[in-house]
């Protein structure tokens, strides 16, 4: 006789990305990259919106506090429901 087992129980999947956007832009003319505006919308919000379609948390990562400061605005704005974290590095 076979042995009843429990059918396996269903993993869920936690999703993440990192976006390392703690680049000086000294190939643009030191431009913030990630801020700069495409029809209406910056790159990063582009990038996250795209993003949060196939993950549940986004980490963005930057190169010190006035990186972090500049790009606040944008994503309290763009997508305030959404898990980003901000990484100094």
């Amino acid at each position: 006789m076979a042995e009843k087992t429990e059918p396996e129980k269903r993993q869920i999947k936690f999703r993440s990305a990192v976006v390392l956007a703690g680049g000086r832009g000294r190939r643009m003319g030191m431009v913030e990259k990630a801020l700069l505006e495409f029809e209406g919308k910056t790159i990063i919000e582009r990038l996250l919106e795209s993003l949060f379609k196939v993950v549940d948390e986004v980490i963005l990562s930057v190169r010190d506090k006035n990186q972090e400061k500049s790009s606040s605005p944008c994503l309290k704005n763009c997508l305030p429901a959404k898990s980003v974290s901000v990484l100094i590095l």
